[in-house]
């Protein structure tokens, strides 16, 4: 690596983005770092909920593994950096798995981690030390409020019948409606038409309810 130049490239945007972008990045060099971005709020809670399902050891980008298994040579070979956020809310099991990689394709690298930033073994005490962890949704702005089902995989987790594609869909609209209603303490047949409304003015629709 240059004293005076260091030269890097991302592979990744967010999650679900190029899987062979990492492999593209090292091959199209020469670079120094290689790094990768894989998370959003949305990214956070699908993240969550794999582990609530999967595991305590689940939590982080699964596809960035395949991308360290594809670059891992050339990487040691080239004394290319990775830098990368993929570990999302279990970076100790993801730099397991990584390790575990390396020494499948016998290659010796330094594999670290950062922890400190997860507030869930601490909520009970942050409570009783008077933080209130105000919900977001509740502040709102009624005639700013739209609801919709625009994350495909991300389905409500207390629906009673869970489908089996695990695929969220329109038809759960009403549930969603009779939970935010009751988050934010509006009746629903209210909070409906106000949230219809305010579709029908951002969308420039005319018709009638």
């Amino acid at each position: 690596m240059s004293e005076e130049i260091i030269r890097i490239a991302n592979c990744s945007g967010y999650y679900g983005d190029k899987l062979s972008a990492a492999k593209e990045m090292v091959d199209g060099g020469p670079i120094d770092v290689l790094t990768g971005d894989y998370l959003a709020e949305l990214t956070m809670t699908i993240l969550f909920n794999q582990r609530m399902q999967r595991g305590e050891d689940k939590g982080y980008v699964g596809t960035f593994l395949k991308q360290v298994k594809a670059v891992a040579k050339s990487c040691k070979e080239q004394n290319i950096k990775i830098v990368t956020n993929a570990g999302g809310l279990n970076p100790s099991s993801m730099a397991n798995e990584i390790e575990k990689i390396l020494d499948e394709l016998n290659i010796s690298l330094k594999v670290a981690y950062i922890t400190g930033d997860d507030l869930m073994p601490r909520m009970d005490s942050l409570k009783n030390e008077g933080e209130s962890f105000l919900n977001i949704d509740k502040n709102i702005p009624i005639d700013k409020l739209m609801i919709e089902t625009d994350a495909p995989y991300l389905i409500p987790r207390n629906l009673e019948t869970k489908p089996k594609n695990n695929r969220n869909e329109p038809q759960f609209l009403p549930h969603i409606a009779n939970e935010v209603a009751a988050l934010m303490n509006i009746d629903l047949k209210e909070f409906n038409k106000l949230v219809l409304n305010n579709s029908k003015l951002f969308f420039g629709i005319n018709f009638k309810d």
